[in-house]
């Protein structure tokens, strides 16, 4: 006898964790691989670091509104710039891998 049970984050969990992954304010100078203009917001600079092949992290300017890819996780160094938000896409990985749904097998 087989019993499924599904299991699902809730939409609040997975705020709280993309809330984890953004840094206000920080900026992660150098290692940039290629960027990108006319970004409006982190959300759009994450989705452009995904089509970057090696981009593990990615900076968005908001005065310039740039995106950043980068090849190391926290560029070069971690620096305070309060024009930038900056994320991690082995924590949107992580975050990405919560959310989905998941289904477990016992027998």
């Amino acid at each position: 006898m087989f019993t499924i049970i599904s299991v699902s984050v809730t939409e609040s969990a997975t705020i709280d964790t993309w809330k984890e992954c953004v840094q206000e304010n920080i900026n992660y100078p150098g290692a940039d691989i290629v960027t990108s203009a006319g970004i409006s917001n982190i959300e759009e600079c994450a989705a452009f670091c995904q089509t970057v092949e090696g981009c593990v992290a990615a900076t968005f300017n908001k005065q310039s509104k740039t995106c950043y890819a980068k090849n190391k996780r926290n560029g070069d160094r971690v620096g305070s710039d309060t024009s930038a938000v900056s994320v991690s896409m082995m924590c949107l990985s992580k975050l990405s891998t919560s959310n989905q749904e998941s289904t477990i097998e016992m027998k």
